[in-house]
């Protein structure tokens, strides 16, 4: 005779077994439970770097390939790092230190007199490092090609959309490389020098002839 065994329905689990699973896996069950939310600042970034690569490409890129962009190859990891901040309007900048004791003085561009935001840190700022950096990544480029292309905010934020064609509308993929890697690395550049001045030097900027060499 076959015994019939049942287990009772408050013990039946089902599911995946807690003991086994890694941390991406937990991760990424946790984060499907939650649903996704995102910030409205968030939200804003990236309908500004599809705005900005549709009006240079002609086309509109997807929310998945404007993610997928800031962590293109041509791009160094601390590039990527910068990028995926800057989309999420993270960076520790202008009404950030509003609050923070001791630290309210940052909130302002001491050189401008106005609220930092990205946009002004990195093509705005009148301090020495912006202007320079950009004009010499410009020339570099004309030396071999013959158009710079427009910069804004949403431009530089989604510097891994960049691409250079041939009068048959074929990709030229060393062009291309070259551009999405001046692009990154001068809008990286000049993040770092803008902090190096305004939090380790207390707001003393570079010289000319220190963000040229």
């Amino acid at each position: 005779m076959r015994a019939h065994v049942s287990v009772p329905k408050d013990l039946s689990l089902h599911g995946a077994k807690l003991a086994t699973m890694t941390q991406r896996q937990l991760y990424v069950q946790i984060k499907a439970l939650r649903g996704r939310v995102e910030r409205p600042a968030t939200v804003a970034r990236v309908a500004l770097v599809s705005e900005a690569i549709r009006d240079v490409t002609g086309q509109w890129p997807t929310e998945a390939q404007v993610w997928r962009s800031i962590r293109h190859k041509d791009l160094s990891k601390g590039v990527k790092s910068f990028l995926y901040n800057a989309m999420h309007d993270a960076q520790r900048i202008g009404k950030y230190w509003k609050h923070i004791p001791e630290c309210g003085d940052r909130e302002m561009c001491v050189t401008c007199g106005v609220r930092e935001d990205l946009e002004h840190v990195l093509l705005k700022c009148e301090r020495v490092g912006q202007n320079q950096i950009w004009t010499h990544a410009k020339e570099l480029w004309l030396q071999k090609h013959p158009d710079w292309p427009e910069l804004s905010l949403g431009t530089v934020l989604g510097c891994g959309f960049m691409t250079v064609k041939d009068e048959r509308g074929r990709t030229l993929t060393g062009a291309s490389r070259l551009l999405r890697i001046l692009m990154s690395e001068s809008t990286y550049l000049i993040w770092k020098l803008r902090n190096e001045c305004v939090i380790r030097n207390d707001g003393v900027a570079p010289s000319e002839r220190e963000v040229s060499q």
